[in-house]
């Protein structure tokens, strides 16, 4: 039963990949396609993001004061 939820998401998160680059006239799925789909889980987001910078070498932004 989880195996079978499991490969439901899945295909439906790969489906709205394929959607969102095709809407934006690619054929490969890029990072920010995955961020795209992630803007719902705000906590996954800033993950992702922060991953995403790392790699092209973006330095963190600083804290908000409030």
């Amino acid at each position: 039963m989880l195996a079978a939820r499991l490969t439901l998401d899945a295909e439906n998160v790969s489906e709205d990949l394929q959607s969102f680059a095709k809407h934006a006239g690619r054929q490969m799925i890029s990072a920010e396609d995955v961020l795209l789909l992630a803007r719902r889980n705000e906590g996954l987001e800033t993950i992702l993001r922060k991953c995403l910078d790392q790699q092209h070498g973006v330095k963190p932004k600083a804290a908000r004061k409030r």
